[in-house]
């Protein structure tokens, strides 16, 4: 008998290699090699389609972007996720959305059939694709949408007409960039020099009215907006660290803490009774959310798309990130961390140096207090 994990590991194998031989017969057939692209050429592009899959805050700081191209005269798409594709299509300046999961399961001939004759100049890809399935995903894309040029980063698997060293090699590598700084590198390709790379979020208003109807209940007060869950437990504080800071701001002055999250966090918190204070919010959706955020003196919150919603309204904001080390071996702390002047980053102390990293819940909140003091006094 073969142990378990052997067997698992074998399996995985099996997967991975099967993986990379579907990509190579569909590079082989849809994209061969790679094209000679002069920059002349290339700041030539009309349409471009830009990669914007991930989650909820890629999607956000992806959309400052997205916005200079547009105002540059660029005609812009995005390729979404699942997870995000709702926000790209509440943003006006995009022509359209594309879903990245239906290669998952569609052919390309449905794709065909799904998406129309398309026709791109340039696709944008603004993460690794080291990944088989990732890279698949990529070709079939770029078959079924018509796409003249690739321009991406690093390249590792020939499929980038445009390729951009950024991580760099060796001694050399760098780790020490915010996301966002890929654009500078995209935008000089492109010919833009002069930018302002501000998150977009375009909120229907529905949501602003709503939103501003409940925070109207407690007029007079510092509205504190509080986000302690995220997609993981890893960077959830628990439920003991939620009421030391609700009960260290009920000591607080006029103020009001409204707690924000999906519908299942906000269950779990109705079941606990609240200092006076605080609330929970009565909007699960995120669109609700963010409305709350715009209207907030203070945000404090995990590491969540929360932060980048803070950025885009340039709020005040306590943040605790607990050390995660991305798939390139980067720091999450610096490449999704806030990013701008009006936020304090703080952080675990235990650096296990992991993809997962610590447990937020192993934070001290006290370390919060003196920034929490200062930011509603001002």
């Amino acid at each position: 008998m073969f142990p378990a994990n052997f067997i698992k590991k074998l399996n995985w194998q099996r997967i991975e290699k099967s993986r990379e031989i579907r990509f190579k017969i569909a590079k082989k057939m849809w994209k061969p090699t790679t094209k000679q692209v002069s920059l002349t050429k290339l700041q030539k592009s009309k349409s471009i389609l830009v990669w914007g899959g991930g989650g909820i805050g890629d999607a956000i700081v992806i959309s400052g972007f997205v916005k200079v191209l547009t105002d540059n005269g660029f005609e812009v798409s995005v390729i979404a996720s699942e997870r995000n594709c709702f926000f790209f299509n509440k943003m006006k300046i995009l022509k359209r959305i594309f879903i990245i999961h239906e290669e998952r399961y569609v052919s390309s001939r449905e794709l065909l059939k799904i998406y129309g004759k398309q026709k791109f100049d340039l696709l944008i890809v603004l993460y690794g694709k080291d990944s088989f399935i990732e890279a698949y995903a990529l070709l079939k894309f770029y078959k079924i949408l018509n796409i003249s040029y690739i321009m991406g980063f690093d390249d590792s698997l020939g499929l980038y007409d445009v390729s951009i060293n950024y991580m760099g090699t060796g001694v050399n590598r760098k780790m020490d960039k915010h996301f966002s700084k890929r654009f500078d590198y995209l935008l000089a390709q492109l010919g833009i020099t002069e930018y302002n790379l501000s998150y977009c979020i375009d909120i229907p208003q529905k949501y602003i009215d709503e939103t501003r109807s409940f925070l109207d209940l407690f007029k007079n007060k510092k509205i504190i907006c509080l986000n302690p869950f995220s997609s993981t437990d890893f960077r959830d504080f628990s439920l003991e660290q939620i009421k030391k800071i609700l009960n260290y701001l009920d000591s607080k002055k006029d103020v009001k803490v409204i707690l924000v999250g999906t519908q299942k966090q906000l269950c779990l918190l109705k079941k606990y009774e609240l200092p006076k204070t605080a609330i929970v919010s009565p909007f699960a959706d995120f669109l609700y959310v963010a409305g709350i955020v715009k209207f907030a003196d203070l945000v404090i919150s995990t590491d969540t798309s929360i932060v980048h919603l803070a950025n885009a309204y340039n709020k005040k904001l306590i943040c605790v990130y607990n050390n995660r080390i991305l798939d390139y071996g980067e720091q999450n702390n610096i490449v999704w961390g806030p990013n701008y002047k009006r936020a304090i980053q703080l952080f675990t102390k235990d650096n296990k140096g992991t993809q997962d990293g610590d447990y937020i819940r192993n934070f001290d909140v006290k370390e919060m207090y003196e920034y929490i003091d200062r930011d509603i006094s001002i």
